[in-house]
């Protein structure tokens, strides 16, 4: 090759540097609509290879060019790209999130984010519960920065939730709190929340369980004894998806004893079934809502039982893996959820409390619970 030859690929290879940087800043910029939009439109396009005629001849770094400007103009890949160099540069936090120990993705809380102002709000909602139903319980559950606090990055702050707790004992009295803190810590090693997302995984909400039995007096079902049993193995979660980062898949597990009792399980769109899980969600992106059919603002379980015993649930997401569980020492369970319930909450509790005895669980993790708990 010439001298003038090698200058002109010199300088297009200079070139083709910059226009990258180029493009992926202007993807950077682009709605997201119109980046949800081109990257449907994209088909897949295969990756050039160095041969050694089109590497002389210039056309290797045409066809490159036309790769990369193809499968890089992606708001999602620029970004995916700078967090890679931020990993690389040694930052542990990403939009919100540590980069925890042994691939955990871990949702970050400060202090400021528990304001005693908002706590007060969300325990008067509690209050009004306690006047109606004095036998209403609120296992408010920590979320996974308390409990794996070990797989934290190093000096990585967080907000000790057992304030938190504390406050709601001292307004409601400890009586109508069930504190699973330490019962979470002690079996911190175990696989208690999802690496990947920031729920508790059906060992996690199997703790619960044994918590929410004792404190009924009722007989904890051996669930551990039998074993969970694995559903997918190709899950990642919300957090995967706030990072911008490839993530491990892990697994998803259920136990199923929860399947050894006969029940009807009434949605609030109609739809009538059988089970607690839903594995058409398997094949989707939110495979969570594999448990009670995702989500919905009421659900009526009932099951063939000697018993007249009612429990109603108002929870949040993770009390979606902890219904199953609870639900064998029950003839009817209600369960609310508020994210996606318009209507008046009391006046429907009290319509399915036709005896006066029905049990009552407030079921929440802490953030969700200070961000989002109130009702009608």
């Amino acid at each position: 090759m010439d001298l003038y030859g090698e200058k002109k690929n010199a300088i297009r290879t200079v070139g083709f540097l910059c226009a990258i940087l180029l493009v992926l800043s202007i993807a950077d910029l682009l709605p997201e609509e119109y980046v949800s939009l081109e990257k449907e439109r994209k088909t897949e396009a295969l990756v050039p290879q160095p041969v050694k005629g089109a590497v002389q001849n210039g056309t290797f770094m045409e066809a490159y060019e036309d790769y990369v400007l193809e499968d890089f103009v992606s708001r999602e890949n620029w970004k995916a790209f700078r967090t890679h160099m931020d990993v690389l540069r040694g930052v542990r936090e990403v939009n919100g999130v540590y980069l925890g120990k042994d691939d955990y993705l871990i949702e970050k809380y400060l202090e400021k984010d528990f304001a005693p102002e908002i706590v007060d709000k969300r325990l008067g909602y509690m209050k009004i519960l306690v006047k109606e139903f004095p036998q209403v319980k609120l296992m408010p559950v920590p979320t996974a920065d308390n409990i794996l606090s070990e797989k934290l990055p190093a000096f990585a702050p967080f907000y000790d939730q057992r304030l938190l707790l504390q406050q709601m004992k001292n307004v409601l009295g400890e009586e109508r709190i069930i504190d699973i803190y330490d019962i979470l810590k002690e079996h911190a090693e175990e696989e208690l929340y999802y690496r990947t997302d920031r729920e508790w995984t059906s060992l996690g909400a199997y703790y619960g369980y044994q918590a929410f039995a004792k404190t009924y007096h009722l007989p904890a079902a051996a669930y551990l004894k039998q074993g969970p049993e694995k559903v997918t193995e190709d899950f990642r979660g919300g957090l995967h998806n706030k990072v911008g980062i490839e993530s491990k898949a892990e697994d998803i597990l259920m136990f199923p004893m929860t399947l050894d009792k006969k029940y009807t399980i009434t949605y609030d769109d109609g739809k009538i079934t059988n089970s607690f899980y839903e594995p058409a969600y398997l094949e989707r992106e939110d495979k969570l809502g594999y448990f009670l059919d995702g989500r919905h603002g009421v659900t009526e379980i009932e099951r063939e039982s000697f018993s007249k015993r009612k429990l109603f649930v108002i929870k949040d997401g993770f009390g979606s893996h902890m219904i199953p569980l609870l639900a064998r020492h029950y003839k009817t369970v209600y369960v609310v959820d508020l994210s996606c319930y318009n209507d008046k909450l009391i006046e429907f509790m009290k319509e399915c409390d036709t005896n006066g005895d029905m049990d009552v669980l407030v079921l929440y993790d802490c953030v969700t619970f200070v961000e989002r708990f109130q009702f009608q």
